[in-house]
């Protein structure tokens, strides 16, 4: 109840009510509860972070990036170990052509006319091998004529890049793709053609590879070593001598 004076002092303001009085009220209520929306403590935070950087490092080791040529769950624990087939140069090549050779000279060995000369029926291609690999290992720069046609570009070198094994198989398989027939090359002659040309850092030019003799003597071969996609030797046991009787 509002005393007389309280009353007179709304009049005077144009108030009917007390607004204190009616919040009074509101205000001795207590705060609403807030369970389950308390943040996370500190420490289980850093934990769940833990497990999840494990658990990334854990797949990214181990998964074998989910290939199933990796990954073979049927595989019984007690099989012997299969020895791994060499691979085939041809399919090999392809593989590496499609990376690093189809933008130039695209799928079809025809490159692009005016800029790119072709493979297909390529004398350079179906050429020397030590020519060719030549051009594998250190590029080429300045005009050359395939098929009858002018180019004038440059070609990066792969030396760095690849294994002369690598680019035996891809010299292999352009001599053999889109209708080339010629004989396959060796990684012994890519190996003779990189050790010949070892001190040269700069592109060929075809004045330059027309000089150049086309075919490259052959390493020699250290004790211990393996030419790549052939079986070490077996090892020769030891002489033993026979103790004479006195």
């Amino acid at each position: 109840m509002n005393t007389a004076s309280e009353e007179k002092n709304l009049a005077e303001h144009g108030e009917l009510y007390d607004v204190q009085a009616m919040h009074a009220p509101i205000m001795r209520e207590r705060a609403e509860p807030r369970d389950g929306y308390e943040p996370i403590h500190p420490v289980w935070a850093l934990l769940f972070g833990a497990f999840l950087f494990w658990g990334g490092w854990y797949l990214g080791r181990y998964s074998g990036d989910f290939r199933v040529d990796v990954l073979d769950e049927k595989k019984s624990l007690g099989a012997a170990a299969v020895a791994a087939q060499p691979i085939d140069p041809v399919v090999l090549g392809e593989r590496l052509y499609q990376g690093r050779c189809l933008a130039c000279h695209q799928a079809d060995g025809k490159g692009r006319p005016g800029q790119f000369p072709p493979l297909a029926g390529s004398e350079w291609v179906l050429g020397p091998p030590a020519t060719l690999a030549r051009i594998v290992l250190h590029g080429l720069q300045g005009k050359i004529n395939v098929n009858g046609e002018t180019y004038n570009g440059q070609m990066p070198g792969m030396a760095s890049q690849l294994t002369d094994a690598q680019i035996a198989a891809v010299l292999t398989y352009i001599r053999q793709a889109w209708g080339n027939q010629a004989d396959p090359v060796e990684g012994k002659v890519v190996a003779a053609a990189r050790q010949a040309t070892s001190a040269r850092k700069t592109q060929w030019t075809v004045a330059e590879l027309e000089q150049q003799p086309k075919e490259d003597p052959l390493p020699a071969t250290t004790a211990g070593s393996v030419e790549p996609g052939k079986a070490p030797p077996a090892a020769t046991p030891p002489a033993t001598k026979t103790p004479k009787n006195n």
